[in-house]
């Protein structure tokens, strides 16, 4: 087993050569559907799209790593928690997937999963089920919100730091996942103030101890780093510029679903997927046939194999500091979506 990864990271930013070798806080404004009782399952699906609604779905039993059952909001035979209220629901029309959202009800049977619902507004996550650096509990950097969320009452709130160098804020799973060659990351973002370059999603190199591929935004698009250091430096999917334009791009004080596949089967020759809500992003995809402008700098990267552990939170670019709201999280070895 790899040893326990480290999200605090001090060192100087290295380069990407090295690499390779609100305004006021809101609800979600959509009038989400009343949460199904969390005894109820569904299977998977397949990675197939199809139209169809975005109902919302309240408290469930949460399986957390390592297999121990934890209650969520609502409780495992209670209804969930109700949506948001007013407005029209901005998910109407976008592609689905069949048996995914439709079959899924909350965390049920999610090797990881967390929707914030249980610790009492100000107080950090489960520290059951996350391990989260004791700088940020004294900092008050990652807490339970009551003022934004995207499903039931409550998200966490990290706030991004930047102190000279940049150093992270990110948790991570305490138990380790055992998940095979295939994960699927799934989270509910709401980025304040899209500024610069920002990281919200990591996953560390067991090979490597100080390489971490990241999750994040840079000028103002969804993208993908490798980083040895603090600093996120380059993108490398997509690895032009000018490709950025055909990528995701959030909008300040909005939520946005983003699920992203990565197969480590041949780890020197890894592919990876991605969605943002439901629709998948060209620009964000390695598919192993290097692409000029997007996956070409992707497929010269040495090998790559994921250790047991997903960090979530703020890895900030140099000089930058960002709040995120995170929302119903969940790892899993299948497709979860977006529900």
């Amino acid at each position: 087993m790899s040893a326990k990864t480290s999200w605090i990271l001090l060192s100087a930013p290295i380069a990407c050569s090295a690499v390779l070798g609100l305004d006021e806080p809101t609800h979600r404004t959509d009038g989400g559907a009343t949460g199904a009782a969390g005894a109820s399952g569904g299977a998977a699906g397949n990675d197939t799209g199809t139209s169809g609604a975005n109902p919302s779905s309240g408290g469930s039993s949460v399986t957390a790593a390592g297999g121990a059952s934890v209650t969520g909001a609502g409780g495992a035979n209670a209804a969930g928690a109700g949506g948001g209220t007013g407005g029209s629901s901005p998910d109407a029309g976008i592609a689905r997937d069949g048996g995914i959202d439709a079959g899924r009800v909350g965390c049920q049977g999610l090797p990881l999963c967390d929707d914030f619902e249980g610790p009492a507004v100000g107080a950090p996550p489960d520290m059951v089920r996350w391990e989260i650096p004791p700088n940020a509990i004294v900092q008050l950097g990652i807490v339970i919100d009551g003022s934004v969320f995207w499903n039931g009452k409550q998200s966490l709130r990290v706030q991004g730091t930047a102190n000279g160098v940049s150093n992270s804020t990110m948790f991570s799973n305490k138990a380790p996942l055992t998940l095979g060659s295939v994960r699927y990351v799934r989270l509910h973002a709401f980025i304040k103030d899209i500024v610069g370059t920002m990281g919200f999603m990591a996953m560390h190199d067991m090979k490597d101890p100080e390489r971490y591929l990241v999750l994040g935004v840079s000028a103002d698009a969804l993208t993908y780093f490798f980083t040895l250091g603090p600093s996120l430096g380059q993108h490398v999917l997509p690895s032009e510029d000018a490709q950025l334009q055909a990528s995701f791009h959030p909008t300040n004080s909005k939520w946005f679903c983003v699920e992203t596949k990565l197969d480590t089967t041949n780890p020197s020759k890894p592919t990876i997927q991605t969605w943002v809500d439901g629709n998948a992003i060209a620009a964000l995809a390695a598919d192993g046939t290097p692409t000029p402008g997007i996956d070409d700098t992707w497929a010269l990267m040495n090998f790559f194999q994921p250790d047991a552990y997903v960090g979530f939170g703020v890895w900030p670019g140099q000089g930058t500091s960002t709040v995120v709201y995170l929302d119903d999280v969940a790892v899993a070895a299948t497709r979860i979506g977006c529900n």
